[in-house]
């Protein structure tokens, strides 16, 4: 139900059933945060995102690193790869969650939306030496894309 909500773009009527999860004391897994977060990310409404990580905070629920990737294209699109890095960073300390390719893409992403060329390709030859996912030709063909684009508009 409240994938759905999320679907049709009803933020309220998603936020009004997860709060009646949390007073059912239903166990609460990353996975209702994950589905509320990607809806405002596709929504474009950081307010709402930010809420969410706060109460996912709270609560104590332990991201994934599907939690952390949208939590990455949130800080890039706002231009804040520093943050993005910073979270990534202190998510591996608190939770062990070490970033894989997907994360790895959305921190080569966040360093390009800052136009911060040279992290990005220091973020990129880490990925090369993580191992075989991030090897593999989907990874470098968006992050080699990239690059060129930003080469292109430079």
């Amino acid at each position: 139900l409240l994938k759905a909500l999320c679907a049709t773009g009803d933020l309220q009527k998603a936020f009004e059933e997860f709060e009646k999860m949390q007073k059912e004391k239903k166990t609460i897994s990353s996975y209702p945060f994950n589905v509320l977060l990607t809806a405002a990310l596709n929504l474009w409404n950081p307010m709402i995102f930010f809420k969410v990580k706060e109460e996912m905070e709270q609560t104590a629920v332990p991201p994934n690193s599907n939690t952390l990737g949208l939590m990455v294209r949130m800080y890039g699109h706002k231009r804040m790869s520093g943050k993005a890095f910073a979270l990534a960073e202190e998510w591996e300390k608190k939770w062990g969650l070490v970033p894989d390719a997907v994360v790895m893409s959305c921190l080569c992403t966040a360093c390009f939306q800052s136009k911060d060329i040279k992290r990005a390709l220091q973020t990129f030859e880490a990925a090369m030496k993580m191992g075989n996912s991030c090897r593999e030709g989907a990874f470098k063909r968006q992050v080699i894309n990239r690059l060129c684009k930003m080469c292109i508009r430079a």
